[in-house]
């Protein structure tokens, strides 16, 4: 499937969700598994992480399960779109992300593969 493609089918579920996974793909064939998402890709991310934790009645004890849980949301949105590699990094730099809202200043500085 396409990209354009799975970000309108993505789209008509849920409009956070298709920007996150398009981002992140666009990320990943753009920068390969070495690079660092934008500022913007990883606004895009946290964005729909924050709406799956509004969405749960904002049970911020369980905060960091709800941003798990839409981390791999858009792990399996991208599946169709990227090879087994690049969902390996992608799965790396989303638990990066969900870990922590401040991850593009860190990972400027830390990113290590």
């Amino acid at each position: 499937m396409k990209q354009e493609e799975l970000k309108k089918v993505l789209a008509e579920v849920d409009p956070l969700l298709a920007n996150a996974v398009d981002s992140m793909i666009s990320f990943i064939h753009a920068k390969g598994i070495d690079g660092v998402p934008s500022e913007r890709q990883i606004e895009q991310v946290n964005t729909y992480f924050d709406s799956i934790v509004s969405r749960t009645g904002k049970d911020y004890e369980k905060w960091s399960e709800y941003r798990w849980i839409a981390s791999y949301n858009i792990e399996i949105g991208a599946i169709p779109c990227l090879e087994h590699h690049e969902l390996d990094y992608l799965h790396k730099v989303l638990e990066s992300i969900a870990r922590d809202h401040s991850y593009y200043e860190e990972a400027q500085v830390h990113w290590h593969r």
